[in-house]
């Protein structure tokens, strides 16, 4: 059933050119190669205080344990987990230390890779139980092959809750997270689970508990988490 929704499906803010899928994902359809080095994720992630970031990367961990770590599978093993862009490392800093996950992490810019996880080059080499896109789905370009060629049990996902479709188009142009260019994908709750039911994902969780540590400046929802499996 297509999303109801205050947006055209399709329009243009200041050249960066939009997309309405009927699954109610916004693309962004013009945008080019972004760079993602080593500055970026200085400039991205270092300025936050350590105590919030540590704060989120536990809250990060209770939650993938808490809803994926008792899964029916019958594996007498680790969860073989995937940080997939880990950026500073924080999450994997966390995970390293749990003796229930085999942590592994994939980053394009070089940046050092927490001791104690190993470095993934092609994800698509494994099988794993749980692949994390912590603050990373929204930039990812084909990000619909990189959900079909994963060879995974489950994604877990969270990113910045978009409110487009109840609030309008001029909510949206002013947007603290729309960054043309660098956020190429914009979901809320009901289109986040209905895109990835297309790539075989099934929704079993949805939530904000990230908005414990990073506070909404507005009233709404500020990140968005969700829990996939793959049926």
């Amino acid at each position: 059933m297509p999303i109801k929704s205050a947006l055209p499906s399709e329009f243009e803010i200041n050249g960066s050119q939009y997309r309405r899928h009927e699954s109610g994902a916004i693309e962004q359809i013009n945008a080019g190669e972004y760079l993602y080095d080593r500055n970026y994720i200085a400039a991205r992630y270092e300025t936050y205080p350590k105590e919030q970031m540590t704060a989120c990367a536990y809250l990060r961990l209770g939650l993938v344990l808490s809803k994926t770590g008792n899964d029916g599978s019958g594996r007498n093993r680790p969860l073989n987990l995937l940080d997939y862009g880990y950026g500073n490392g924080a999450f994997l800093r966390a995970a390293v230390n749990h003796p229930n996950i085999a942590a592994n992490g994939l980053e394009i810019n070089g940046w050092p890779i927490p001791e104690g996880a190993r470095q993934v080059t092609n994800p698509c080499f494994d099988e794993w139980d749980t692949v994390c896109f912590f603050d990373v789905a929204e930039h990812i370009q084909d990000l619909p092959n990189v959900l079909t060629d994963l060879r995974t049990r489950r994604v877990v996902i969270s990113l910045p809750w978009c409110h487009a479709h109840a609030k309008g188009l001029e909510w949206f142009k002013t947007w603290k997270h729309r960054r043309p260019g660098e956020h190429i994908w914009h979901f809320d709750a009901e289109s986040l689970r209905d895109f990835l039911w297309q790539y075989e994902f099934n929704t079993v969780y949805i939530g904000n508990p990230e908005d414990a540590v990073r506070r909404p400046t507005d009233g709404l929802s500020n990140i968005l988490t969700v829990i996939a499996g793959r049926f």
